[in-house]
């Protein structure tokens, strides 16, 4: 364990790499939320309190340290 890089440590590649896919589907999800609201489309209300949800649980899953 010591004398490696940090990144060869397989559970943290894992994590990284799990984090990176909730950001890029955060903001897929963003972008298609503000979309609609640019043309004032108050039928797309839904998908922007959903993003608001979402992203809300992807910053409380990235506040526990990594083990």
């Amino acid at each position: 364990m010591f004398g490696q890089h940090v990144l060869d440590l397989q559970n943290v590649s894992f994590r990284l790499c799990e984090l990176e896919t909730e950001v890029e589907s955060l903001h897929s999800l963003v972008y298609g939320a503000a979309e609609p609201v640019q043309g004032r489309g108050a039928e797309e209300v839904p998908t922007a309190a959903f993003t608001k949800a979402k992203s809300g649980q992807a910053a409380s899953v990235t506040e526990p340290p990594i083990a």
